[in-house]
Parts: C-alpha cells; sequence; structure tokens
C-alpha cells in the first residue's frame, strides 16, 4: 500500500460501506462534517475571545481622565471656562484620533441661571465599525473631564454590513461665568 494509491482504496472502501449500509454511513459521514465544523466554530471563537481579552487588557491599562477638582472648603468643581469652539475641538480631536468621520454635530445650552455650572449639550451622529465607535468614546471619557456620555443608540441597516450608525448624545460642563463678574 503506497500514500499515492491510498485515497483511492478509501473511496473504493467508502463507496463499498455505503452500498452494503446507506443509512449508517450516511449518518457516520454526517457526524464527521458537523465535528469539522464545530472544530472551526470552537477555534474562531478562541480567536474571538483572544481579541476580546487583548481590548480588554488594553483599556484597563489606557490612562485615567484628571478628575475634575472641588475647591477646598466648596461643593462645587472647578470646570474649565465656557469655549465653544474648544469643545468642537475636542471632539474632532477625538474622532480622528479613534478614525470616525463625524457625520453631524448639532448644540444645545441649557442656561438655568441658578446653577453654578453652564451644561453644553452635543448630539453627534457617526457610521463606522464598532471598535472606531468605541475608541471614540473611550477618547472622550480619558481626554475630557468635563465630559459625560448621557446616551449612545447604534443600529444597522442590514445584518451583514459591519458598519453601524449611531447617535451619541453627550453633556460638556463649564464654570458659570456672571455678568457681573466680567
Amino acid at each position: 500500500m503506497t500514500p499515492s494509491n491510498l485515497p483511492a482504496q478509501w473511496l473504493f472502501y467508502l463507496r463499498r460501506q455505503l452500498r452494503l449500509q446507506p443509512w449508517p454511513t450516511a449518518a457516520l459521514l454526517l457526524a464527521l462534517v458537523g465535528l469539522g465544523c464545530a472544530a472551526a466554530f470552537y477555534a474562531r471563537s478562541g480567536h474571538m475571545l483572544d481579541k476580546v481579552e487583548h481590548e480588554r487588557r488594553a483599556l484597563s491599562t489606557a490612562p485615567k481622565a484628571a478628575p475634575v477638582v472641588a475647591l477646598s472648603g466648596h461643593s462645587v468643581p472647578v470646570f474649565p471656562v465656557f469655549n465653544s469652539a474648544q469643545l468642537m475641538g475636542d471632539l474632532q480631536q477625538a474622532a480622528d484620533a479613534a478614525k470616525l468621520p463625524l457625520d453631524e454635530v448639532t448644540f444645545t445650552l441649557d442656561d438655568k441661571g441658578k446653577l453654578p455650572y453652564l451644561r453644553y449639550r452635543a448630539s453627534l451622529s457617526v457610521s463606522a465599525d464598532y471598535p472606531a465607535i468605541r475608541r471614540f468614546v473611550e477618547g472622550l471619557r480619558i481626554g475630557m473631564a468635563n465630559v459625560t456620555l448621557d446616551g449612545i443608540h447604534c443600529s444597522r441597516e442590514d445584518i451583514g454590513v459591519a458598519e453601524l450608525s449611531c447617535d451619541v448624545s453627550l453633556s460638556a460642563f463649564y464654570r458659570q461665568v456672571r455678568r457681573d463678574q466680567g
């Protein structure tokens, strides 16, 4: 029995078994195909678990955002002075770092007058894959201590498309500068 005629012999015995016992042989072949598919799925899921673990480790070692500090004896945190252009620049910088194009950005200023701070709300529409959106949100968390993520809603047109369409809403808090303070 030489290696060159080994596949021909297997084919001969397979055909013989199919003629003698068709149902058990077909069931055995189907089980072997199923076992092969299960092994491939298991190998792929192991690769995905490794990828998720690597991303988790990368996030846990990332530098944390500098906290917004409170003045001693005061309960009001110290926020930066309001500057809408700087906020837009910071958002664009976080989007560029995540390789995420900002499709549409709208802003709303909540000026309640009685509060010691201003709340500047931003709504963003972005379209990208999940890792890019996650990098963008992480960049906001790390780089902008006065910004909070209010909500994120993602959807996709088709299950086969990797790109997500997300609506992100966030709030940026700024120091309230009274008109009599200059």
